[in-house]
């Protein structure tokens, strides 16, 4: 899986938590890029951290993911935290279902999902993965967050199957 679509992949897989199986199968609407923004940024925290886990010990000791995943993780959460609630509207909206209110599970979907991710990373991917975050971590993290809901929007529109699309822009 390419890094341009393993944040899309995290945003549909988290999506389809909310989903009835009929409903996924089913799934026409969008978000709009502003709901996509919110689901990327609210993921990327466990995203990073799962990327670190995976691809540190294949990339070397000296690696942006294994030496700074952690930190850009930490910077990343406020904006996490301040996003979830527009990331669970859409998700719910989309959906057509509420997404659970215990914490732990929604923190254990989130985890399993980002893992799940991360292992899909080959090699390849990782090395890839790491030098596009050696050059844009240095964005602040509504940026960056902002970079990878593009590629959701380019990697989930190219797929008609993908439970999370996003809406042409107008």
């Amino acid at each position: 899986m390419s890094p341009f679509t393993f944040f899309g992949a995290a945003a549909a897989a988290l999506a389809t938590l909310a989903m009835p199986a009929a409903a996924a199968a089913q799934q026409q609407r969008c978000v709009t890029r502003a709901e996509s923004q919110a689901v990327v940024a609210h993921l990327m925290p466990d995203l990073l951290r799962s990327v670190q886990s995976r691809c540190g010990p294949l990339l070397g000791e000296s690696s942006f993911l294994r030496d700074n995943a952690g930190s850009l993780a930490e910077r990343m959460t406020p904006l996490s935290r301040s996003s979830w609630p527009a990331a669970r509207a859409a998700l719910e909206r989309q959906s057509g279902s509420a997404l659970p209110d215990n914490p732990a599970i929604l923190d254990l979907g989130r985890q399993a999902l980002a893992g799940g991710v991360a292992n899909s990373l080959d090699a390849d991917s990782c090395r890839l993965t790491d030098q596009l975050l050696t050059h844009l971590a240095p964005l602040p993290p509504e940026n960056l967050a902002n970079v990878f809901a593009l590629f959701l929007e380019a990697g989930a529109n190219t797929n008609r199957q993908a439970p999370l699309r996003v809406c042409p822009s107008r």
